[in-house]
């Protein structure tokens, strides 16, 4: 089953890497679509709703992104009433410079994860089409 330990900080970098590539591609894609509809500087707009869009979606949903499908992991959270307001304080506090910043100081989990009592665990559940029709971590 799940084994609620934190998972280790190098699966919370490939997490991490992951991610941002498939949101610049998403940026990328959505700049280029919208620059034939507009000609305003929004290119910031844009990538910070795709951000906050991705993460709360994805981690709302299927309580994984595409990293922690990659990965292995997914979130869980130690709150068992509104799930969903905790994955969007989770997301927003992703924002947050000094999230990075709890990594690099040697903490196993970001501030992201601790003010939203969220943890990224490790799973041995290996399908995605389980996460969706099976998944009770995140549902409110």
């Amino acid at each position: 089953m799940m084994n609620l330990a934190s998972t280790s900080k190098m699966k919370r970098l490939a997490n991490c890497i992951i991610d941002s590539f498939v949101i610049a591609g998403v940026v990328i894609i959505l700049n280029q679509a919208l620059l034939f509809l507009a000609r305003a500087d929004y290119i910031e707009v844009l990538a910070v709703s795709v951000y906050l869009a991705y993460y709360f979606l994805w981690e709302f949903l299927t309580g994984k992104t595409i990293g922690k499908i990659f990965t292995r992991t997914r979130v869980y959270s130690l709150k068992s009433h509104n799930k969903w307001f905790w994955i969007l304080i989770r997301t927003i506090l992703r924002l947050n410079p000094l999230d990075l910043y709890s990594f690099l100081v040697g903490w196993e989990k970001g501030t992201h994860d601790v003010l939203s009592f969220t943890r990224v665990v490790d799973t041995k559940d290996y399908s995605f089409n389980n996460d969706l029709k099976d998944f009770s971590g995140l549902k409110s």
